[in-house]
């Protein structure tokens, strides 16, 4: 198994008064967070909460968020669209076209991701071994499996190894054991090289996650 060691990050994130409203509705009243390095957040809430609202809007997918949130990186004011550069979101959609191969689509990922393509070509290899793709790595995506298609999502995670906040959305979905490990271990050397996760789920993350955020009982 080999797990990316990414550079050390110094980063701090103050999140304090976000809200989502979505259609007129509110998702979820204001909630407030803070995340130093190394540090892990578990956000719960039943289906409709807003968990995937809080993600999209965090890396600036989404304008969802209600007037009044601030946000601070390193404890300078930032904006949630500037936020967006440190950030590697992975979410429910798998961003692949279904008659290339997995390897084909993570290379387009990687050559837009990649400052250089000596780097790409890194992080290709490093994306292939996170997440044991080396069995389908060259069979088109239509053909994978729910479990597999969901690891070609999360090895992207290697595409862009300068982010240093990861924001996963139901990542254990349709994984195996296997891969249930390998998410394990990418997202422990992670936290350990000093970068920070915030992960939206049903699944009990107590045994890694330093903080916890309920956006709906």
């Amino acid at each position: 198994m080999v797990v990316r060691v990414s550079e050390k990050f110094s980063h701090k994130l103050a999140v304090n008064g976000i809200a989502c409203v979505a259609g007129g509705q509110t998702l979820f009243s204001a909630r407030s967070f803070t995340l130093s390095k190394g540090e892990f957040l578990a956000v719960y809430g039943a289906n409709g909460s807003g968990k995937s609202c809080l993600l999209r809007s965090l890396c600036g997918c989404d304008n969802f968020v209600r007037a009044g949130v601030r946000v601070f990186w390193d404890e300078q004011p930032i904006a949630l669209s500037e936020l967006a550069k440190d950030c590697m979101r992975v979410g429910h959609k798998v961003p692949f076209l279904a008659s290339l191969s997995l390897f084909e689509n993570l290379q387009f990922w990687s050559d837009i991701l990649a400052a250089e393509a000596r780097i790409g070509i890194d992080n290709l290899k490093h994306a292939n071994a996170n997440f044991a793709l080396a069995s389908f790595w060259h069979e088109p995506t239509w053909r994978l499996s729910a479990g597999q298609r969901q690891r070609g999502a999360l090895s992207m995670l290697a595409l862009k190894p300068q982010a240093s906040l990861w924001l996963l959305d139901e990542p254990h979905a349709a994984l195996d054991s296997d891969g249930r490990a390998c998410l394990k271990r990418c997202i422990e050397n992670h936290l350990n090289n000093g970068g920070m996760a915030i992960v939206a789920s049903h699944e009990d993350l107590s045994a890694i996650a330093q903080h916890r955020l309920t956006l709906c009982e």
